[in-house]
């Protein structure tokens, strides 16, 4: 089969559009809403290689790249906060084919590195799709850096199964809020969103994380179709206590910001707002519920989500840095240079 290597731009982006919606497999991270927001946010050069034959788009890889710092360029395939990437492949391609367009596909990218000031790249796989785990780990001089436990839970076709799915303590604390009156909203004023994000980045500054910022909520608010979103809002007695935002695409629901007031806590609004927004899913026809990606050392995060019923899709990252002295940089440092994009594990730097 022939095919034509091309760079995503507005004339293809119908022809795009049609490719990833006709794999439910993709997930939000490669809709051309979420491709606008991270150039937009991050200020981010997209590079979106696109494989042709014909006028249908058989495979893609996307790509983002960093502004210029004094080590070079950095690539990653997708940038931001558990942002998936790596081969998008049509669904109706047999192995062999898969492996032709991952080939050509990568390839390209080796040239495009050499070029372009390249520092380092890094491809974050799918964990729906094992493709590009199974092509990346057998090429030469790329490095399987780091993996984060993926967990899914598989959405039923009704709230009734959805309960039987969790385990204990869930129940439990879903029965709670209800007892305590807690009520869930969906919103799109400014106001919820300000709690969003005020109490997003108390709670994540008091782990010691680095929260999203306002800005990045605000671009939500303003840029993404409310059809692509929900923002949900737990209260009692009027008061915001909890929220929690999510996005769709294709079968999936991202689950992407929660939140909830420290002194409330106890009420177990996040619990019921989980529920809420999950039975919303069933209705609108969703099937998976993707929990995002959880560090190895985060035991506590993992078990929380196992008990919703998750089961486990790890998802990989793999590495390619030509230049040398990123390994002689601070973890700080890199931070600092490539905010919101990842470079390598820091186990590898020799200043850890």
């Amino acid at each position: 089969m022939t095919y034509k290597l091309k760079i995503l731009n507005q004339s293809f982006e119908q022809q795009y559009i049609d490719f990833i919606k006709g794999n439910d497999k993709f997930l939000w991270y490669c809709s051309l809403d979420y491709k606008r927001l991270l150039e937009d946010y991050l200020k981010a050069k997209s590079i979106y290689f696109l494989v042709f034959s014909g006028n249908s788009i058989k495979a893609c890889l996307p790509l983002m790249q960093s502004k210029d710092a004094e080590l070079g360029f950095v690539i990653n395939s997708l940038p931001f906060y558990g942002s998936n990437g790596s081969f998008l492949l049509n669904y109706d391609l047999d192995d062999s084919e898969k492996w032709e367009l991952m080939e050509l596909l990568y390839k390209e990218l080796l040239s495009y590195s050499e070029k372009n000031k390249i520092a380092a790249f890094t491809l974050i796989t799918n964990p729906l799709d094992p493709s590009s785990k199974n092509y990346l780990e057998v090429q030469d001089g790329i490095n399987n850096s780091d993996f984060r436990m993926g967990q899914i839970t598989p959405l039923p076709n009704s709230s009734e199964e959805l309960i039987k799915l969790f385990k204990n303590p869930r129940p439990r604390n879903i029965r709670k809020a209800i007892k305590a009156n807690v009520k869930v909203r969906k919103s799109n004023d400014k106001k919820d969103f300000d709690f969003l994000s005020s109490t997003h980045s108390d709670n994540i500054t008091y782990i010691g994380g680095k929260p999203k910022s306002d800005l990045f909520f605000q671009m939500v608010r303003e840029n993404i179709p409310e059809k692509n979103y929900s923002l949900f809002i737990a209260e009692i007695d009027g008061i915001r206590i909890s929220a929690l935002l999510v996005f769709y695409f294709n079968s999936t629901v991202e689950y992407f910001t929660p939140c909830t007031l420290n002194n409330y806590r106890n009420y177990q609004a996040s619990a019921l707002l989980i529920f809420e927004a999950m039975k919303y899913a069933i209705d609108k026809n969703f099937k998976n519920w993707n929990w995002g990606g959880t560090w190895e050392s985060q035991k506590g995060v993992y078990d929380f989500k196992k008990k919703w019923g998750s089961i486990d899709l790890n998802y990989y990252y793999f590495t390619k840095v030509y230049n040398p002295e990123i390994l002689n940089q601070t973890s700080d440092k890199l931070l600092e240079l490539y905010p919101n994009f990842y470079i390598t594990s820091f186990s590898n730097l020799k200043n850890k």
